[in-house]
């Protein structure tokens, strides 16, 4: 797939995500964690890139691609935690969090959200769709940055 094409799927799923309602007015600046411990290619800087637009209105965007783990929930929250992200003792995250883990084996995904985005994921199962809809194919199809 051409990267202009990655790039506005990208951009289109973050757009979905900023036009979204949300109750929490976000006015500072957030961050950007991007983690590749796999065999993969991950692009981080285009990533950062595209969540540029999230970052600016607060949210504290962490992005995990791991091969092997022994327990995935259980990673993703420690991983959080060493970015003081995350509790991995209190399974809960920073307020402002937007998270995307996925782990090659066992092969799994999820998206986490702190309490600053969950008004603006829940309606619908956003969550769900975006994983679903936009993650897993890229991932299936081995574009992991466009995931």
């Amino acid at each position: 797939m051409p990267n202009t094409i990655q790039q506005l799927l990208a951009l289109c799923t973050l757009t979905a995500l900023l036009v979204l309602p949300n109750t929490h007015a976000l006015a500072q600046s957030g961050g950007f964690v991007c983690q590749n411990t796999s065999s993969n290619s991950l692009d981080c800087d285009q990533i950062e890139q595209a969540a540029q637009p999230l970052i600016a209105r607060g949210a504290q965007v962490a992005v995990y691609l791991t091969d092997t783990v022994d327990d995935t929930g259980q990673d993703f929250l420690q991983r959080l935690s060493s970015d003081e992200l995350g509790f991995a003792d209190q399974d809960r995250v920073q307020p402002e969090l937007i998270g995307i883990y996925v782990s090659m084996q066992p092969r799994y995904a999820e998206l986490r959200v702190g309490d600053n985005w969950t008004s603006a994921l829940n309606p619908g199962d956003s969550l769900t769709r975006i994983r679903t809809e936009q993650l897993t194919p890229a991932l299936r199809d081995g574009e992991y940055t466009r995931g």
